[in-house]
């Protein structure tokens, strides 16, 4: 997944301004623990692959 960097650090840069203007339009009550786990996903997807390539939940696979 190395060639794919560019798109894992560009996602990653996406989800930052995501939960940033998040804050600023809904105020910072809106940043839940799911909107945190946004910015773990770019380094999941380092670790494990793709999105589609992997689950949370055992009983998924």
């Amino acid at each position: 997944y190395v060639k794919f960097e560019n798109y894992i650090s560009y996602a990653e840069d996406l989800m930052k301004h995501f939960i940033k203007n998040s804050i600023t339009i809904y105020g910072p009550d809106f940043i839940s623990h799911n909107i945190h786990s946004l910015l773990h996903l770019s380094d999941c997807v380092r670790l494990f692959g793709s999105l589609d390539e992997f689950s949370a939940f055992p009983f998924e696979n």
